[in-house]
């Protein structure tokens, strides 16, 4: 079984990181906790990354500055969560 956290406060009473980690105080239970950030800067790059130099720069900040807000990392998180689910099943 697997918990996923992707409060950057939460606790488990043991430091994870952004690594699949097992929780040694309970048999069969692993732990991962997703890093909001790091998965926005990932969202943003696999969105913009790749029109770059397609189209002009100006439409390019545009983009990237309209993926800059709370709820691109809300997505970002939630894309890299259903990717965990994708996986596992």
């Amino acid at each position: 079984m697997l918990l996923v956290s992707t409060d950057p406060a939460s606790s488990v009473g043991q430091t994870i990181g952004n690594t699949v980690q097992p929780i040694a105080s309970t048999p069969g239970l692993s732990a991962l906790e997703i890093n909001p950030q790091a998965a926005a800067q990932q969202y943003r790059a696999r969105i913009v990354d790749p029109i770059k130099g397609g189209l002009p720069d100006d439409v390019v900040s545009s983009i990237n500055e309209q993926l800059s807000g709370a709820c691109t990392t809300e997505i970002a998180s939630f894309d890299e969560f259903t990717g965990l689910l994708i996986i596992a099943s």
